[in-house]
């Protein structure tokens, strides 16, 4: 049980950190508003996420492909050794958001520095398909590849909260663990945002956004579903999950949710190491090949994975 603290010593970086975060917070925040439609709020997230983060595609061989019946990316740096493992990402998207594409950014530098072929399935958000759907669409890839080939899963934000609750279904079920977890800025809870403080210095979230999540995603659930443990995995049992890797920023507004969850898995005998980023926000490793401490995470990401 690791909680390692890591700051930004670079005056540029400091610099490209400060705009970075105030192109967040005033020009996607506002179209994310609970206000907007959730066709005009997806359409402009993939927008101006793409356009905010650098196009890395030719990094990567990127096709497009189906595991267990569900439609993804599959990524693949170029220039690297291929490690034996897949790396399962499920994308940030605050379960209703996002897409593969829009952290392709991401995707590819965990390839670049893992080593690792990378699938990132377009698992089904809500409302449309409220909780657990994405859920099974995430066990359905894990079970289709754990038999082939070794297995990692990951995820930002709300992926990050999948592959959780996906290890803990698997466990529960008796299969195969994943032979790792990567963790970052989990939202971790469903019910999470009644208990966060707004933040100054956070870019992304508000207490809002995390609510009107949390409403799309258990709204049409069934009441089983939204009393289940899953929903809030921090506060269930941990015990037998694999290693795992926790990455949060110190400006997130959720990142006290990541440190307990740290705490949680230590107490359950799990190895588990937390990484806390200094002045950067949730989503921040989107900046990857733009931001120097994004760009340190997944490298120790990929560290981890070895």
């Amino acid at each position: 049980m690791t909680l390692e603290v890591h700051q930004i010593h670079s005056k540029p970086d400091l610099m490209i950190a400060s705009m970075l975060r105030l192109g967040t917070r005033y020009l996607l925040r506002p179209f994310l508003s609970p206000r907007l439609s959730v066709s005009v709020r997806r359409k402009v997230y993939a927008l101006i996420v793409r356009s905010l983060t650098r196009p890395w595609s030719k990094k990567a061989t990127i096709r497009m492909g189906e595991v267990g019946g569900v439609p993804g990316e599959w990524i693949m740096a170029h220039g690297i050794e291929r490690k034996p493992q897949i790396i399962v990402y499920l994308h940030a998207s605050l379960h209703y958001l996002g897409s593969p594409a829009t952290d392709r950014t991401l995707s590819t530098w965990l390839s670049y520095y893992s080593g690792c072929e990378v699938f990132c399935p377009a698992y089904r958000l809500a409302p449309e398909h409220p909780f657990p759907c994405a859920l099974h669409d995430t066990l359905a890839v894990y079970r289709s590849l754990v038999g082939k080939q070794r297995t990692i899963l990951a995820g930002g934000s709300s992926g990050g909260f999948l592959a959780l609750v996906a290890a803990v279904a698997l466990r529960d079920a008796g299969d195969r663990l994943p032979e790792a977890l990567l963790l970052f800025y989990p939202l971790i809870d469903l019910y999470l945002a009644a208990d966060c403080d707004e933040l100054r210095e956070e870019a992304l979230l508000s207490r809002n956004y995390l609510q009107a999540s949390s409403n799309f995603l258990l709204d049409r659930a069934d009441e089983s579903v939204k009393n289940s443990p899953l929903t809030s995995p921090l506060h269930g049992d941990l015990h037998g999950l694999p290693p795992t890797l926790i990455q949060v920023g110190g400006y997130d507004m959720i990142c006290s949710e990541g440190l307990k969850l740290e705490r949680a898995l230590g107490a359950a005998g799990v190895n588990v190491r937390c990484e806390r980023y200094e002045k950067m926000w949730h989503g921040f490793l989107l900046f990857t090949g733009i931001l120097k401490s994004a760009q340190v995470a997944l490298q120790r990401a990929g560290k981890f994975v070895e």
